[in-house]
C-alpha cells in the first residue's frame, strides 16, 4: 500500500516551494541546452529552480518531459492528490461500514441490496455536502481571524 502520510508529510516540508515549481521548459542560453523546471513570470522572466539532465541515460531525450513532471507534481499538487486519496478511502469505509450496518454481508444475495447501497450513496453524499459546506465556513473564520490579527 502506498504510504500517503510519508508522501504528504515530504511535500509539505518543501511545500513553500509550490510557487516557484510551475513551468518546464527548455532553456537554450547556454552552449549546452538544459531543461528546468521552475517559474516564469508575468513579464517573462525565468526562475530556475531544478536543471534536469538524462543526458547519460537515454540522450537527453528525457530530460524536459522529466522536467515538466517536476514542475506539474509540484509538492501543493502532490498534497491535494494525497488528500484527495484520504477522502475517498474514508468514503469507501463509510460505505463499507453502512452496508455491513444495514445487515448485507459477503454471502447475502437478496434483491435489497442494490436498495441499500443506493440509500446509503445517499446519505454519503449528504455527508460529504454538509462536510464542503462546514470546510467553507471554517474557511471564512479563519481568513477572517488572519485579518485581524494583521491589525
Amino acid at each position: 500500500m502506498i504510504d500517503i502520510k510519508a508522501i504528504k508529510a515530504a511535500a509539505e516540508a518543501i511545500k513553500h516551494w509550490s510557487p516557484t515549481l510551475t513551468h518546464a521548459w527548455l532553456d537554450t542560453s547556454e552552449d549546452d541546452p538544459a531543461a528546468v523546471a521552475g517559474h516564469i513570470d508575468e513579464e517573462g522572466n525565468t526562475f530556475d529552480v531544478v536543471m534536469v539532465d538524462c543526458d547519460q541515460y537515454s540522450q537527453g531525450e528525457d530530460s524536459l518531459p522529466l522536467a515538466k513532471h517536476i514542475a506539474t507534481a509540484n509538492p501543493t499538487t502532490v498534497i491535494a492528490m494525497c488528500d484527495e486519496m484520504e477522502r475517498l478511502r474514508s468514503t469507501i469505509n463509510e460505505f463499507h461500514h453502512a452496508i455491513k450496518d444495514a445487515g448485507w454481508h459477503p454471502g447475502r444475495t437478496d434483491d435489497l441490496l442494490t436498495d441499500v447501497i443506493r440509500a446509503k450513496g445517499v446519505e454519503i453524499v449528504q455527508l460529504q455536502e454538509q462536510n464542503t459546506a462546514l470546510d467553507a465556513k471554517l474557511a471564512e473564520v479563519e481568513k477572517e481571524l488572519m485579518f485581524h490579527e494583521r491589525k
